[in-house]
């Protein structure tokens, strides 16, 4: 909105940002839960108080006569090891881990595919972030790649027989760069078995080639994507 008596001429500016969970058609899909994280940075940006709201969806895929449960969020990014950012992701990863337990107390529990852009990578290590309110100074941290491992998520990159960095992140702003260069692996794609065996697992880096490019010169998206292929099967009684 044009507001003539602003100083920067607009009273209403705001970024809509949805994560969205596709089902290839033919599979039974119900949403079990979604919702918005209750820990969300906010920052004072132009005299107002902006929070940057990010979210999770839980859904209910039938997979040949067995019920996966697919979960998919974007967590806040890292930022530096002291700052802010690492102390609100870290708060988003406990809340999620715990919804997921609690809907399997719900309604009984499924394999679980847990996929997103985390923010987090496997160096990464506790710190100490900078809560918001300067009384409090800073608080212990875990980072998110490191509480799905401790709650016995499987990093389905690793389990692979060969493997390289699969790094996914990131392009610059402008994803116009053909020389730009990938530095870490913040996307991930987590499993918990629930009791099923894993046969075999085959992972890849999309969106990374110089030919994945729009005609106009563009990547894709500001990060490359990655695609994982796992094979379960029930363990004979």
């Amino acid at each position: 909105m044009v507001d003539p008596n602003s100083s920067t001429g607009l009273s209403d500016v705001r970024m809509v940002d949805h994560d969205v969970i596709l089902v290839r058609k033919g599979y039974p899909a119900v949403e079990v839960f979604s919702d918005n994280y209750e820990a969300n940075v906010g920052l004072e940006l132009g005299g107002a108080y902006v929070e940057f709201t990010r979210g999770f969806g839980i859904v209910d895929v039938n997979i040949r006569g067995y019920t996966h449960r697919f979960v998919n969020t974007h967590l806040e990014i890292r930022g530096a090891t002291d700052s802010v950012f690492r102390l609100f992701q870290y708060y988003q990863m406990v809340e999620l881990l715990g919804t997921i337990d609690f809907i399997n107390a719900m309604y009984g529990p499924k394999p679980i595919i847990l996929v997103g852009d985390f923010n987090s990578s496997p160096d990464d290590v506790p710190g100490y972030g900078l809560h918001p309110d300067p009384e409090i100074g800073y608080l212990p941290y875990v980072p998110p790649y490191m509480l799905a491992v401790e709650a016995e998520y499987l990093d389905t990159w690793l389990l692979q027989k060969k493997f390289d960095e699969g790094y996914t992140s990131g392009f610059d702003e402008y994803v116009s760069d053909p020389d730009a260069t990938l530095t870490t692996r913040i996307d991930l794609i987590f499993l918990d078995p629930m009791g099923l065996i894993v046969k075999s697992v085959k992972c890849n880096v999309v969106g990374d080639e110089i030919s994945d490019m729009t005609p106009s010169g563009l990547w894709p998206s500001d990060h490359a994507g990655v695609v994982s292929k796992v094979k379960l099967f029930k363990p004979k009684k």
